[in-house]
């Protein structure tokens, strides 16, 4: 059994998996990962394999925990285990990076391209914009045969409302749900204008991508924030594809690469 664990800004993911399967899963936010003591106190792992990008304090303790579980380290042998902790490279698991340079990409950019590498059905090739909509918003250019070209990084629709919120005296800002229609209020102005600047920065990808490659690229979407890009990539008929936790589906490729049975 292998735990895979994705250490994101607001939240940590975690999926307990073996052969494909997976045995368990759950979710804590970031300031709160002191309760993983208790929530990982009854499962047993061989290895784990996580990204992370909560920063130092959350990653020690997330190395103690992984190091040897409270529940009795590997199916309850005791004995400390190896942890991968995931590191974009210029060229590993199917992925030839562009970036500069190529260990400065989040881990979880990473792991998500290489799950979006891993979605190509032989035959037919496909170029991607790998989407992330979080706390920030990542929309990345993967090639058909795996070429990461770049990408771009946007505050996500908590952090514009935010800034804001903080920035303006008048205006009232609310849960920016999606919103259809002539934008004719304060809430459906934000609402909108949220959703059309995080369009934008994806938009600008697909125009590039597909300008570079000579295809009509898709769209990879997760992320928990996600749900107000919906009704623009159809609108725009564009290919799209959404999967629930793209950087899980990302470690669990990686810890398989790395001989692991996940």
């Amino acid at each position: 059994m292998i735990l895979l664990v994705d250490a994101g800004n607001s939240r940590i993911k975690w999926r307990l998996s073996r052969a494909g399967q997976t045995l368990d899963q759950g979710v804590v936010s970031t300031p709160d990962v002191a309760a993983l003591a208790q929530v990982w106190q009854r499962l047993g792992w061989e290895a784990s394999c996580v990204s992370s990008v909560a920063g130092g304090e959350v990653n020690e303790f997330l190395r103690s925990l992984l190091a040897t579980p409270a529940g009795g380290g590997p199916c309850g042998t005791g004995d400390a285990i190896q942890i991968h902790w995931v590191a974009a490279a210029a060229r590993s698991h199917g992925i030839v990076s562009s970036y500069q340079p190529p260990e400065t990409l989040g881990p979880d950019r990473y792991c998500a391209l290489v799950a979006a590498n891993r979605q190509q059905v032989a035959g037919s090739p496909q170029d991607w914009v790998v989407v992330n909509v979080g706390t920030a918003l990542t929309a990345d250019m993967l090639t058909a045969d795996g070429v990461f070209l770049g990408g771009v990084i946007l505050p996500g629709p908590d952090l514009m409302r935010e800034a804001l919120a903080r920035g303006t005296a008048r205006v009232i800002v609310e849960d920016a749900a999606v919103q259809t229609g002539w934008p004719v209020t304060t809430r459906a102005a934000v609402g909108q204008g949220i959703g059309w600047a995080l369009w934008g920065g994806v938009a600008g990808m697909l125009e590039t991508l597909g300008r570079e490659t000579g295809r009509l690229p898709g769209v990879l979407l997760s992320g928990g924030a996600r749900a107000m890009l919906v009704p623009r990539f159809l609108a725009a008929g564009v290919e799209l594809r959404e999967i629930d936790e793209l950087v899980l589906e990302g470690l669990a490729w990686i810890a398989r690469d790395q001989g692991l049975n996940a």
